[in-house]
């Protein structure tokens, strides 16, 4: 439902004047959202504090990043992002990289370090371990991996391969009219 509300609201044409308005709006509900997802997981080291069903919470962020869809949208954010392509590029690999490689990595360290029963300073030193070692090991099969773009993964370059043309809107015809 909530894919189909914001499928909705970017393909609605919002005031600019109002787009502003509902970011903040929308961040604040977010934040909310968030907020409430954190005192309603049960947990072994803090007792829950409220007592809401977690799709309440999950309402708050989904509607929050709906309602400031139109402002992220608008022709000066992507103004603006343009002068950190290159940074954005560069973590948008190293965030897909680092998705992949930390289950297997964080699995690998739980054998040897094993899961707090407290929070105390020796396990948020094992985490704040276990982050780090995670990100080393990210950095590494970045660099091996991608490096060289699709070179280093398929042995060969694919930047110019001529790509398939697709018919537009206008040039396909509906099989149904007479």
């Amino acid at each position: 439902m909530f894919w189909i509300l914001g499928a909705c609201v970017s393909a609605a044409r919002i005031d600019v004047r109002l787009r502003t308005p509902l970011a903040v709006a929308g961040t604040f509900s977010a934040l909310v959202g968030w907020v409430l997802n954190q005192l309603t997981v049960n947990s072994r080291s803090l007792p829950v504090i409220v007592h809401l069903p977690s799709v309440v919470a999950e309402s708050f962020i989904a509607v929050g990043v709906v309602m400031a869809l139109p402002y992220l949208t608008g022709e000066s954010v992507n103004v603006s992002l343009t002068r950190i392509k290159g940074l954005a590029v560069a973590l948008a690999a190293f965030s897909y990289t680092l998705y992949r490689t930390h289950r297997p990595t964080d699995a690998m360290l739980g054998l040897y370090f094993g899961k707090s029963e407290v929070l105390s300073a020796q396990s948020f030193a094992y985490y704040f371990c276990c982050i780090a070692i995670c990100l080393i090991v990210a950095v590494a099969s970045y660099f091996i991996l991608h490096l060289k773009g699709t070179q280093a993964q398929f042995g060969r370059s694919f930047e110019n391969t001529k790509r398939p043309r697709y018919a537009s809107y206008k040039e396909i015809r509906c099989p149904f009219t007479c």
